[in-house]
């Protein structure tokens, strides 16, 4: 039987031990966002005119492509999905994590921010309806995820990597499977994730279709 109280425990002592790790994880993401509003307010009239014709053209493709081969969309999204958590793997067992893990993690935080905030300056109503409808369902999951991801491959790469540079033993064989674990639950997040971007927001689309374009 799971001692729920001992697990918990556990859990709170991890995150605590290791807070400053999220901290900074936290940070990336944040600044990545700011940088990303940054970016969207310092755009021409005409990059302006080329996104929103662009996003008016995808809003159409999705609407296609959730009338014709939603399978095919369905394949594309969970592999790009899927395909963060194998990224932040395999970067955190080559130790080149420590610099890409929070480059992944910044540029994560600059699409939100700028596509955000691109489409609440330029559509108003329009734009927060549409993010809402288009971007949020999906990200309540997948930044979390990401955040959680990074956190957890920051920390085994530390652990890892300082073992080697002080001489410190590690089970290594145990270190690694507790981390190849928790990056499978990170994928399952992910994947669902994915299964939100691809069937509910399509729906949600078009239920604002005629509002937004």
């Amino acid at each position: 039987m799971v001692n729920f109280r001992y697990t918990k425990l556990k859990i709170n002592n991890f995150f605590r031990e290791n807070m400053l790790i999220l901290i900074f994880i936290l940070i990336c993401f944040i600044g990545g966002s700011i940088a990303g509003s940054v970016a969207a307010n310092t755009l021409t009239y005409q990059q302006k005119t080329v996104l929103l014709n662009y996003l008016s053209g995808f809003i159409t493709e999705v609407n296609e492509l959730l009338s014709n081969n939603q399978q095919l969309m369905a394949r594309n999204v969970i592999l790009a999905n899927l395909k963060y958590a194998l990224l932040f793997w395999v970067l955190a067992i080559t130790l080149v994590g420590v610099v890409a893990i929070p480059f992944l993690i910044i540029l994560r935080g600059f699409i939100v921010g700028f596509t955000s905030t691109f489409l609440i300056r330029e559509m108003f109503f329009k734009g927060a309806l549409l993010a809402l409808t288009s971007i949020m369902p999906q990200n309540l999951i997948l930044i979390p995820s990401l955040i959680l991801g990074g956190f957890l491959s920051f920390i085994f790469v530390f652990r890892f990597g300082g073992g080697i540079l002080t001489g410190r033993k590690y089970n290594l064989k145990k270190m690694l499977v507790g981390y190849s674990f928790s990056m499978v639950g990170i994928a399952v997040l992910l994947l669902l994730a994915a299964l939100v971007e691809v069937y509910v927001v399509p729906y949600l689309l078009r239920l604002v279709e005629g509002i937004v374009i």
